[in-house]
């Protein structure tokens, strides 16, 4: 995957598990991004570059699923 790639993944899975957690229905998000040794500095320059794209995604995402 590319930097760009992983900037923006890292940070709606981020998004999806604080979601899930907040719900407290007992989901969970489970991905290998997670592992990665640099993921907080990505999950912060993903929002940082796309923040306002982001947030709209997320909206419509969160919108449909909780």
């Amino acid at each position: 995957m590319s930097l760009i790639t992983d900037r923006l993944i890292s940070d709606n899975v981020v998004m999806l598990k604080d979601a899930s957690a907040d719900d407290d229905n007992g989901l969970s998000v489970v991905s290998p991004i997670f592992d990665y040794v640099h993921f907080e500095r990505l999950e912060h320059e993903g929002r940082r570059e796309f923040g306002s794209q982001i947030e709209q995604l997320q909206g419509k995402i969160l919108k449909e699923i909780f």
